[in-house]
C-alpha cells in the first residue's frame, strides 16, 4: 500500500515539472500570440450594425451608426432642421444645414438660422422657394425660384417648371444651356443647344423624294381602212350609123353593149390592237425610292418627318441602311436591314451561302 503512494505521488511531481517545462519554452510564447492576431482579425470582420429611427437594424460595415445612416470613420455626424442626419467629412464641422469647411466659420443670424462661410461678416442672401420656406444662398449669389444661382449666371425654367441654373456666359434653351459659341435650335417646338458650326435641323434645306408616278395605260390606237367607195359604172354604148343615101334598105342599129358594173365590196374594219403596261408593285416602288435616296443622307419617315443618315448610307423607311445593306419590311410594317451577305427573309435575314 506503501509503495502505491509512492508511485501516484512521483506521477503527479513529474507531470507538474512537465508543464512548467511546455509554457516556459519559446513555441508557447508564438502559439498564444497567433491565437490572440486570429482573434482579431475574426473580430475586425465582423460588421457594425446599426438602428434607424424606426428601430429597423442595418448594417455599416466598418463604418459608424450616424442616426439613419452610415458614416466613415473620422467623420461628423449632423442633423439639419427637418431632423434628418447627414455627415460632414474629416475635418469639417456641422453648420446648420451644410458643413463648414476646416477654415471656415460657422454663421447665426439673428433667427438662429446657422450658415457656414469665410468669414461672417458677408451676409447671405434671404430667398423663399415654391413652397414658401425660405432658404438662404451665398451673399454674392441670388435667387432663382427653388434654388439659388450664382453671381453671373441665368436662372432657368425646364419644361417640367423646375428651376436650373447656367453658367456665366450660358444661357437658356429649353431643358438645357447653350454656350457662349453655341446656338438654341428648335424643332417642333422643343429647343435644345447646338454646336457651333452645326446647322440646325430647320437650316437644312429637306431633300424632297419624288416618288416614281406609276405609268399610264398605253393610249389605244384604233386604224381603220374606211370602206373604197363604189366602181364607178362604166357604160359604154355605140351609136347607130347613119342610114347609106343609096339604099333604101336601113341597117338596124344594133344593140347596145351590156352595162359593166364593177364594185369593190367595203373591206372588214381592221382588228383593234390595245396594250397596256401594269402599273409597278408597291416593292418596285419602294425600291425605286430607296436607289433614288441613296445618294443622299437626309431621309423623311412614315410621319414626315426628316431624320439624317451618315455619309454613304441610304433611306430605308423610318431608319438608315449601311453601305451595300438590304431594305427589309416585317409583317408590322416596319423596316430592319439586313447586312450585304444576307436578304430578306420575312421577318429575319437569311444568310446567303
Amino acid at each position: 500500500m506503501a509503495c502505491r503512494k509512492y508511485v501516484i505521488a512521483f506521477v503527479a511531481v513529474a507531470s507538474g515539472f512537465a508543464t512548467a517545462e511546455v509554457c516556459a519554452s519559446e513555441d508557447c510564447s508564438i502559439e498564444e500570440t497567433s491565437l490572440l492576431s486570429l482573434k482579431k482579425s475574426i473580430l475586425a470582420k465582423r460588421s457594425t450594425t446599426c438602428t434607424n429611427r424606426f428601430d429597423q437594424p442595418f448594417p455599416c460595415g466598418s463604418g459608424e451608426c450616424c442616426g439613419d445612416i452610415c458614416m466613415g470613420a473620422g467623420s461628423g455626424c449632423c442633423e439639419n432642421e427637418l431632423g434628418n442626419n447627414f455627415v460632414c467629412g474629416a475635418g469639417s464641422t456641422c453648420c446648420g444645414n451644410a458643413c463648414a469647411a476646416p477654415g471656415n466659420e460657422c454663421c447665426e443670424l439673428e433667427t438662429g438660422f446657422k450658415y457656414p462661410a469665410v468669414q461672417c461678416t458677408e451676409k447671405p442672401q434671404s430667398c423663399f422657394n415654391s413652397e414658401g420656406r425660405e432658404f438662404w444662398c451665398d451673399p454674392g449669389a441670388s435667387c432663382c425660384g427653388d434654388v439659388c444661382v450664382a453671381a453671373g449666371g441665368t436662372c432657368c425654367k425646364n419644361s417640367f417648371g423646375n428651376d436650373f441654373t447656367c453658367g456665366a456666359g450660358s444661357s437658356c434653351c429649353g431643358n438645357g444651356c447653350v454656350g457662349p459659341d453655341d446656338k438654341c435650335c428648335i424643332v417642333g417646338g422643343v429647343e435644345f443647344p447646338m454646336a457651333a458650326g452645326v446647322l440646325c435641323p430647320a437650316d437644312i434645306a429637306p431633300v424632297v423624294v419624288a416618288p416614281t408616278p406609276a405609268p399610264s395605260p398605253a393610249t389605244v390606237e384604233v386604224t381603220s381602212t374606211p370602206a373604197p367607195s363604189p366602181a364607178t359604172v362604166e357604160v359604154s354604148s355605140t351609136p347607130a350609123p347613119s342610114p347609106a343615101p343609096v339604099e333604101v334598105s336601113s341597117t338596124p342599129a344594133p344593140s347596145p353593149a351590156p352595162v359593166e358594173v364593177t364594185s369593190t365590196p367595203a373591206s372588214s374594219t381592221a382588228p383593234v390592237e390595245v396594250t397596256s403596261t401594269p402599273a409597278p408593285s408597291p416593292a418596285a416602288v419602294e425600291e425605286s425610292l430607296l436607289e433614288s435616296s441613296a445618294s443622299s443622307i437626309l431621309c423623311m419617315n412614315r410621319h414626315g418627318s426628316m431624320f439624317q443618315c451618315g455619309t454613304g448610307s441610304g433611306c430605308c423607311g423610318d431608319i438608315c441602311v449601311g453601305p451595300g445593306g438590304r431594305c427589309c419590311r416585317n409583317d408590322i410594317g416596319n423596316n430592319f436591314v439586313c447586312s450585304p451577305q444576307s436578304r430578306c427573309a420575312g421577318n429575319i435575314c437569311l444568310l446567303v451561302v
